[in-house]
């Protein structure tokens, strides 16, 4: 067995091998790092620290109202950020944005086979209202991600066989994780995966209590007394669409160290209000801003960057009651991704540091020889001919039976209510008019509203985008399987499963890219999704006011900030 105490890991490219088909979507990496210890733990009483900690409370802004806040009925990284900040798994996001260390596990083994992780809990780890976290909590959480229909059970899709108790022939109790005791939890994947510590620090994996669901029903999360839970912080009011308050939890190991005695999270969408909070003092953090306010913003010196693998994309419907027969001919979709101008887009529309697309998976992945994915992948097309993309785009409605958009109906955009991502849909729309003759509305939803729209089906274009859980192809490319619950384009595609289950059960990592390359031309011949550029994460703080904040897989993490 080999013994690890602490794990950091540097973003870059990590290989899993002969991974299961697992669908998830977020970055990790490569180069580990072994350290003394598993984070700090605070002084204190047996439950955590009792001591007084200076008062410093900040309001932050990172989306509107999050569908839940149950770690394993997690829908949309907004809701994701805000759990983590309650929640913590066997492991976190290490301090400085650095990749992932050891949280609730002290230690950890692994089998010589890749199999077997055997973590040993830490022996100060409790929940907020101060009793012990144990390893059955892990195993009931676990149980439940895959046997309760929950949007993001892909994520432990590795784990033995969780997929099969998502199909239904398993029971939740065959599942590859037990508790030998109190504090060890015993986990068996299907196939060595290196990447899974990373999976057991995002927010699905954390425990949950068996006792507060049973008691409260599956809406347990809504009511601050009964959302118990055992990270960092813990909830105190959640105002609907208004706000969602948190304070220190004095129970959790690291509290000493913990910034901010209150996190207030600002639920908004109106892109003018959260800068005028911002600029106002109420927020110290924005994640959405007016695209028009961005030189002045970059002037003044709060507007921020941060890196992120990720792509954004329009999803192309190919089931479901929002349906175009006429967009399902690869003709109409090449053309309609040839007429936009992704340079335009990136420079005079987002202008927040994206790259235009020419392929699905953005840089960052690399082989076993330190060669990236991206410089060997076939592009979709050439951004610098955008002349010669929009001739091509004419002459391939003409072939499809539509010149100059000709008997083709209008078509309909579904966005969240955004102005980043309403500046973006108007681009689209007129230079589809332009260019090809089609006429296109736009249809603004409520965030909640609209992912559910997209689950469902119910629109003909969608915007979407994706940021890796780990760094390796697999996080977007299993994105499109079959069986794969974030499929909301539809499309199923059996040449395109077998390329990604050949690459999930490869030798080696070269022979991995093989396969995802392959899969990859087929996306760029049916174009079930439009790349428009690759992701940056874009927003707003005045760093000379603030310290310690990071991000990490868009992640962004507020419990070590502290005030200049």
């Amino acid at each position: 067995m080999m013994k690890k105490t602490m794990l950091k890991k540097a973003a870059a490219a990590v290989l899993c091998t002969a991974m299961v088909v697992s669908l998830a979507a977020c970055g990790g990496g490569s180069g580990t790092k072994e350290t003394a210890a598993a984070g700090s733990s605070a002084a204190g009483s047996e439950a955590g620290s009792t001591g007084e900690k200076e008062a410093f409370e900040i309001s932050v802004h990172n989306g509107s109202e999050p569908a839940s806040l149950d770690p394993n009925a997690l829908n949309s990284n907004d809701s994701m950020i805000t759990t983590l900040h309650m929640f913590e798994g066997l492991a976190k996001y290490a301090k400085g944005g650095e990749g992932v260390e050891l949280g609730q596990a002290k230690d950890y083994t692994v089998s010589d086979d890749g199999l077997v992780y055997t973590f040993t809990l830490r022996d100060d780890i409790f929940w907020s209202d101060g009793q012990p976290v144990v390893a059955g909590d892990f195993v009931y959480s676990w149980q439940r991600l895959v046997s309760g229909g929950y949007e993001n059970s892909y994520f432990i899709d590795m784990v033995q066989n969780a997929v099969e108790i998502q199909n239904g022939t398993k029971d939740k109790t065959e599942l590859g994780v037990k508790a030998i005791d109190d504090k060890t939890l015993e986990v068996t994947l299907k196939a060595p995966c290196n990447y899974f510590i990373e999976i057991v620090a995002a927010a699905v994996t954390s425990p949950v209590r068996q006792d507060i669901i049973e008691a409260n029903g599956e809406m347990w999360y809504e009511n601050p007394e009964t959302y118990i839970g055992n990270g960092a912080y813990k909830l105190v009011e959640w105002s609907h669409q208004e706000k969602i308050v948190m304070e220190a939890n004095d129970k959790y190991y690291d509290y000493a160290n913990l910034g901010p005695t209150k996190i207030t999270w600002m639920l908004m969408d109106d892109d003018n209000a959260i800068l005028a909070a911002f600029e106002s003092g109420d927020l110290a953090y924005a994640a959405s801003f007016p695209t028009e306010e961005l030189d002045r913003l970059k002037e003044a010196g709060t507007f921020q960057v941060a890196p992120v693998a990720g792509t954004y994309y329009i999803l192309v419907n190919a089931e479901g009651k929002g349906m175009i027969p006429e967009l399902q001919d690869p003709k109409v979709r090449r053309a309609l991704a040839l007429a936009i101008d992704r340079n335009y887009v990136t420079d005079m529309v987002t202008k927040r540091g994206e790259i235009p697309a020419d392929t699905f998976l953005p840089r960052g992945f690399h082989d076993e020889d330190g060669n990236d994915y991206y410089d060997s992948a076939e592009k979709f097309w050439d951004n610098s001919t955008y002349e010669a993309n929009c001739e091509e785009a004419k002459k391939l409605m003409a072939e499809a039976g539509y010149p100059d958009g000709a008997g083709f109906p209008t078509i309909s955009y579904t966005i969240n209510n955004n102005s980043a991502h309403a500046a973006i849909a108007e681009y689209v729309q007129n230079v589809w008019k332009e260019v090809l003759g089609v006429d296109c509305t736009i249809d603004s939803q409520e965030f909640a509203v609209f992912l559910d729209m997209r689950t469902a089906g119910d629109y003909a274009l969608a915007r979407a985008g994706w940021t890796v859980d780990y760094m390796d192809p697999a996080s977007l490319m299993e994105l499109w399987i079959t069986s794969s619950g974030n499929n909301d384009c539809h499309f199923y595609n059996e040449e395109y499963d077998s390329y990604i289950s050949a690459a999930a059960h490869a030798t080696s990592q070269n022979e991995r890219f093989e396969n995802f390359h392959k899969a990859e031309k087929i996306l760029e011949e049916q174009l079930p999704i439009i790349p428009i550029y690759y992701y940056s994460e874009p927003y707003l703080m005045d760093t000379s006011k603030y310290d310690g904040f990071f991000s990490y897989l868009a992640m962004p993490v507020f419990k070590y900030v502290v005030q200049k």
